[in-house]
């Protein structure tokens, strides 16, 4: 089976990352899904934004913490990439409202816990997220696996990913006790015995930001399931080319 392409953070090689451009370059490029970043803002209202700072995406200086949701929206997320163009900060909001259009389009989102306590994220992005339309194509994905384990507690329904830069040294009990069924990795420690190995127990792992044709090649010779890309056209072209 080949391996879903996931557009990381959009289409992001070619267009602004976290914005609706770079969203909408992804489904151009008929991409399965995308992955997004969410924080939140001074105001605890979840915003699209990857970096601790705005100050390598946007025209701005200083923590996300530091800005209200209003204040981020007056920045240019595409400041650094394009200055001819301008792409505003989205809402978690209003980029979930654009997804409910595009019912294909499946969702990793990485949720970034910055100064803020589990509750308060929680509190504003369960809702959000576990609505009818969209709580069976969202995979809830982070760094910060405790905060995954209480997403699981509050809301059984959501699915969740811990994301690693190595390998798990016991990936299958690791994942059962954090009731996840995947989990998404650099891609130089993915093999084709870790895939196979997680198969046998009916779940899968994913490899993120993932753009150079070798490593594409290599990737999908092992079964993998899924490959976040920053260029997703190029990822696709690889993988129906096999």
């Amino acid at each position: 089976m080949k391996p879903l392409i996931f557009a990381h953070r959009g289409a992001s090689g070619s267009f602004p990352e976290n914005t609706l451009k770079a969203f909408q370059q992804a489904v151009k490029a008929n991409a399965d899904g995308v992955t997004l970043s969410v924080q939140l803002s001074k105001d605890f209202i979840p915003v699209l934004i990857h970096d601790r700072t705005v100050n390598r995406t946007t025209d701005g200086q200083g923590l996300v913490s530091h800005y209200t949701a209003n204040e981020l929206k007056q920045l240019n997320a595409a400041a650094h990439h394009n200055a001819q163009i301008r792409e505003p900060v989205l809402l978690l909001e209003d980029c979930i409202s654009w997804l409910k259009d595009q019912s294909k389009l499946q969702v990793v989102m990485e949720l970034r816990s910055y100064n803020v306590n589990s509750k308060q994220l929680l509190d504003t992005i369960i809702p959000l997220v576990d609505q009818e339309e969209m709580k069976h194509r969202v995979v809830l994905a982070s760094y910060d696996h405790i905060l995954l384990s209480e997403i699981k507690t509050a809301s059984h329904q959501l699915t969740i990913a811990p994301l690693m830069e190595g390998r798990l040294w016991d990936a299958v009990h690791y994942l059962n006790s954090m009731q996840a069924k995947s989990y998404f990795l650099g891609a130089q420690y993915v093999s084709r015995e870790l895939v196979h190995q997680l198969e046998e127990y009916d779940m899968s792992v994913g490899a993120h930001s993932t753009n150079d044709t070798l490593t594409l090649k290599k990737l999908m010779n092992t079964g993998i399931a899924t490959i976040f890309s920053d260029f997703p056209a190029r990822a696709i072209h690889v993988r129906d080319h096999l």
